[in-house]
């Protein structure tokens, strides 16, 4: 059975985002056993796959690459993870190879700003 361009195209990406899904959790587990190395590789090649395949990284592997140096980080080992109150409530996170913050904001919601 021959599928169309089309089909082929679709049929890679879902594939590809598989690979880049189950990689990426492979990576966080290797991290938190303490294998860095192979941790930081698993998550370059993910990132390198996803690029390739023009898909992009779900988004709750998202916030383990730093956006300066493009490093997979692994909480409490190459990544430093707050949460601030100060300003808006926001989470702060510091990539300890390249010494840059990252912040995510929470979004409040409107009953509670009624409240105030």
């Amino acid at each position: 059975m021959l599928l169309s361009r089309k089909a082929q195209f679709k049929l890679r990406q879902k594939l590809a985002r598989e690979i880049v899904e189950d990689m990426l959790k492979m990576a966080l587990k290797e991290g938190l056993a303490g294998n860095i190395k192979r941790a930081e590789e698993l998550g370059r090649k993910a990132r390198r796959i996803a690029k390739n395949f023009g898909i992009k990284i779900p988004k709750q592997y998202k916030f383990y690459f730093c956006r300066r140096c493009k490093e997979f980080l692994i909480p409490g080992v190459t990544m430093r993870v707050r949460i601030r109150k100060n300003r808006e409530p926001h989470i702060t996170i510091y990539c300890e190879k390249c010494k840059s913050y990252r912040r995510i904001y929470f979004k409040r919601s409107k009953t509670r700003l009624n409240n105030i």
